[in-house]
């Protein structure tokens, strides 16, 4: 089986799908809502434990068919294609394949978890490719499983720490995404998989405007390229774009990357060469031009959800959605005001909001974790105080019986010899009525015998 490239899960993905993300939010929200209008529509059957039952079944299958579909859309955004709905008609058996699955997946993450939590990640990691096996080759559980692991050989700690390197740059938070990208340098064996870990650094360095470690990184990169002949199109344009700005060359630079690079991924590109070169009014255009963008998008996913919901659920859906529209435009607003803010201070206040950002998340962990055990042990107390009034519930009932049982035989023996008293009681004095009539009529004999002598 062809060895996994990591990259090409985790980086190329992200940037393919970014460019539909509006769409997949969209067809995300819609989901939910008719989710919510299922569950108000069936929930009179929920009452008895066989509707119970129904609705249960019924709602893991339209989950796992909403699943399927969705990462068929997530995966013609990949492939820059325009998310179909023709994704949600999936065969049946390949859906109750994927639920077979993930039932498996997570009784293996649970046993894992158990033995002190790293191995329960471990498996994850190991096992999380199975759905894509399903989807694209029909395999069964077992056989999507067995794919997932073989594919992932040898490649589990760095597929972690990559996944972790980009989602701390997401946040900003340079500093964890250097040590995580070393981290996974350090475990990584495959030479593509190093070359685009030292292009995620050359745009690591390119966002914190380290020119020197940037120019290191990109002559290392083209050094490996024409070595071994690696091609990734999208990473290396970006990446010669980031070179031509830091060669001075902006207006070659911004008109490249205006003709080859998506919308959103050329405002981001020319907000940051604003802020770097201090032009932080520009900034700011920039970035309102990135939420109107954003803005647009949203309310045309809305507009075409919410005439797809006017055909479903009538008006009342359509003004539910109308309220959601305004409100996420609000919060639109709101958001942007305080990126405004941010980026006006952004410059002198960079290394304290990192600092701050390490502490809070720190201190949130440690919250979470302490919410966590609280909520663990309040969950086991609940759960010991129903056993053992269960326990004492049984205690009491067999204890019930088995005095009703004592009871009911007392009382019935006691009627029983009661009964057999009496009888033999008048057994006897019918004897002694009969002895005294015989002795009565003896001693009328003998009285008349004394008679006749």
């Amino acid at each position: 089986m062809k060895q996994l490239i990591i990259t090409e899960i985790f980086q190329q993905a992200w940037k393919q799908t970014k460019a539909h993300i509006w769409i997949l939010a969209g067809l995300y929200v819609a989901f939910t809502i008719l989710s919510s209008l299922f569950a108000l529509l069936v929930d009179p059957l929920t009452h008895s434990w066989w509707g119970s039952s129904l609705v249960n079944l019924i709602s893991a299958y339209l989950s796992s068919l909403f699943s399927l579909g969705y990462l068929r859309n997530v995966i013609e955004a990949q492939a820059d294609i325009e998310p179909q709905m023709s994704a949600y008609r999936q065969p049946v058996m390949r859906v109750i394949n994927y639920v077979l699955a993930s039932v498996i997946y997570a009784i293996a993450i649970g046993l894992g978890t158990i033995l002190f939590i790293l191995p329960g990640i471990y498996v994850a990691v190991r096992l999380q490719y199975y759905t894509m096996f399903i989807l694209e080759e029909d395999a069964n559980p077992i056989q999507a499983l067995r794919h997932s692991w073989e594919l992932t050989r040898e490649q589990t700690w760095s597929l972690l720490l990559i996944n972790l390197s980009m989602m701390y740059r997401q946040e900003c938070d340079y500093d964890e995404a250097f040590h995580y990208l070393n981290e996974a340098e350090r475990h990584c064996k495959i030479m593509s998989s190093i070359y685009r870990i030292n292009i995620e650094r050359a745009r690591l360095a390119f966002e914190t405007n380290n020119k020197p470690d940037f120019m290191r990184l990109y002559a290392k990169i083209s050094t490996m390229k024409s070595e071994n002949g690696f091609s990734y199109p999208y990473e290396e344009r970006l990446i010669e774009i980031m070179n031509l700005l830091f060669e001075g060359k902006r207006n070659e630079a911004l008109e490249r990357a205006k003709r080859e690079l998506s919308d959103e991924g050329y405002l981001r590109l020319a907000e940051l060469d604003c802020a770097h070169n201090g032009e932080w009014k520009d900034a700011c255009d920039i970035f309102q031009h990135e939420v109107v963008l954003h803005r647009n998008k949203m309310k045309a996913v809305f507009e075409t959800d919410r005439k797809e919901m006017s055909d479903i659920a009538g008006n009342n859906i359509l003004e539910t959605k109308n309220i959601e529209m305004k409100l996420a435009s609000a919060n639109l607003n709101i958001e942007q005001l305080k990126q405004q803010n941010e980026l006006a201070r952004f410059q002198q206040a960079r290394h304290k909001l990192m600092a701050d950002n390490n502490t809070l998340l720190i201190n949130r962990m440690k919250s979470e974790q302490k919410l966590a055990k609280a909520k663990g042990k309040s969950k086991e107390a609940v759960m010991k105080m129903e056993k053992e009034q269960s326990e004492l519930n049984r205690r009491f009932s067999l204890l019930s019986i088995i005095l009703a049982i004592i009871v009911t035989s007392f009382s019935a023996s006691y009627l029983w010899h009661s009964h057999k008293s009496k009888k033999r009681l008048r057994e006897k004095n019918n004897e002694l009525d009969a002895a005294i009539r015989k002795a009565q009529e003896s001693e009328k004999m003998k009285s008349t015998f004394i008679q006749n002598m």
